[in-house]
């Protein structure tokens, strides 16, 4: 009897440790565990090839964004560019989203501090991606004087820099979907509000003039730092291509200069772009590169005046060769009025043109254009109604 009471009560107590202990792991704070430390690879790259095997020992040959890199097979001799798996970094090149530089600069500071990297497949070969000129893989590093290599792409949502993208079906979704309640319990990056050096949300109202002028006021070289600047123009080239870059162009009236300045818009697809002719009049708003251009002009039908999204004033601002049969023509206070038929767009409308000179002041003068044709090389819309237009320069109206 007695050894029975010693048999059950030595159950219960064996009971009450794994339930303390089972206890203690429930309470296990997710916020101080080294996801990345803790997940390991288990395959051998030697002698193995990315394209036959799934796995390969590489270098990095350049460092595209948070989640997208260029490497080459050290066995292989093969180059890839790789979409890290498992992951989705917010936007730096194909448009411009918060966090998204943070990620690209981290990316290339993690990686390259290693002295050893290895490209892993999700299956036994590789898979490529959507747009079917990438390759998707797992990158991992080892640092120098480490014995172990580390995940990248489970290290970049333990940081942060991305949410956990990995399929319940993935190798290493426990791992990634740890990291992520990590991050997310820490409102590290894109799971807080804490402010992003490399998107500065604070507008900066400027012209072309001022930023040609002085580039280095508007983008910290040291840094990358960039400056979220705005500024109205018209479009003079679309650009060709998937990854659309735009011309715009700005007269400045106090000298009356043009300057042109470089607009990126990203891939044509990713970003609702509303533009449908190279004449429209926008209110730009982006981020400067550092290259003569601004970066990330998301556009956005029906944004209002005070939002961050790029905005089209009106579509057909600019107009180039607009002729004119000049029934009327009188002067003003320097300006000359000049009504009479256009065409545009196909239709025929009675409206004016007003150019400012000095020369229409001297005394006497009186203008001569009354039943001639005059031909406006740059000719801008007063109103949407396209009634009205001005000419910036004298020298951009011809007779004939």
């Amino acid at each position: 009897m007695n050894k029975t009471k010693k048999i059950f009560s030595f159950i219960l107590g064996v009971a009450a440790l794994v339930s303390f202990a089972g206890c203690n792991a429930a309470k296990e704070d997710i916020t101080k565990v080294d996801v990345t430390a803790s997940c390991t690879l288990k395959r051998s790259a030697k002698d193995k090839t990315f394209d036959s095997d799934g796995i390969e020992e590489c270098v990095i040959t350049r460092y595209t964004d948070g989640d997208t890199s260029g490497i080459k097979g050290k066995k292989s001799g093969k180059s890839y560019t790789i979409r890290y798996l498992a992951i989705d970094t917010p936007e730096s090149t194909a448009g411009y989203d918060k966090w998204g530089k943070a990620a690209s600069v981290w990316n290339e500071e993690t990686l390259s501090k290693a002295e050893s990297y290895i490209v892993e497949a999700e299956g036994s070969t590789p898979e490529k991606d959507t747009n079917g000129t990438r390759y998707l893989g797992y990158i991992w590093y080892k640092l120098p004087n480490e014995t172990n290599y580390r995940l990248y792409n489970l290290e970049c949502v333990e940081n942060g820099y991305s949410k956990n993208n990995c399929p319940a079906t993935g190798k290493y979704y426990e791992y990634f979907q740890k990291a992520h309640e990590k991050a997310q319990k820490l409102k590290l990056h894109v799971f807080g509000d804490d402010e992003d050096i490399y998107y500065p949300e604070k507008v900066n109202n400027v012209s072309l003039k001022e930023l040609k002028a002085n580039p280095d006021k508007y983008y910290d070289k040291s840094t990358s730092i960039p400056t979220c600047v705005s500024f109205k123009a018209y479009i003079t080239d679309l650009g060709t291509g998937d990854f659309r870059t735009v011309t715009v162009e700005q007269y400045d009236e106090t000298n009356g200069n043009y300057y042109t300045y470089q607009v990126v818009i990203g891939y044509s697809g990713s970003r609702i772009f509303t533009i449908s002719t190279k004449n429209s009049l926008m209110r730009f708003i982006g981020w400067t590169t550092g290259e003569g251009s601004i970066h990330g002009c998301t556009a956005l039908a029906g944004a209002s005046e005070d939002s961050m999204y790029t905005i089209r004033e009106m579509q057909n601002y600019y107009n180039e060769n607009l002729s004119m049969q000049v029934s009327k023509a009188e002067v003003s206070n320097k300006t000359l009025t000049l009504t009479g038929v256009v065409n545009i767009n196909g239709d025929d409308k009675t409206v004016t043109f007003s150019v400012t000179d000095d020369s229409f002041a001297a005394e006497g003068y009186t203008p001569d254009y009354e039943g001639k044709t005059v031909t406006a090389s740059k000719a801008f819309a007063k109103t949407k109604e396209l009634q009205a237009f001005t000419i910036n320069k004298l020298s951009e109206l011809k007779v004939s």
